[in-house]
């Protein structure tokens, strides 16, 4: 089940284009793409299943790492908050 507003909880909607980047060499994690995805970065919307969105044949036969960073604004009230990030579709190694 997937979270609902309600009296107690307020959910936020990250769907839409994010920054991506597939990690053909697997460097993402040595490098810190964590912290700040390094360009080239193309844009694709979530939810979605990147190997349909491409006619590029490297990118749709990928199975490995792949990288996504978006920013958005947080809610001044969710600042003394416990909040929970629910990945809906994340599969394989997701970190």
């Amino acid at each position: 089940l997937h979270p609902q507003d309600s009296e107690s909880r307020e959910v936020k909607d990250l769907g839409g284009l994010w920054r991506f980047k597939p990690d053909y060499k697997g460097v993402g994690l040595n490098e810190k793409w964590f912290s700040r995805l390094t360009e080239p970065t193309q844009m694709m919307p979530v939810p979605c299943s990147y190997n349909d969105m491409t006619q590029d044949r490297a990118l749709r036969d990928l199975v490995g790492m792949v990288w996504y960073e978006r920013e958005f604004f947080l809610p001044l009230r969710w600042l003394t908050q416990r909040v929970v990030l629910f990945v809906g579709s994340a599969q394989h190694h997701a970190q």
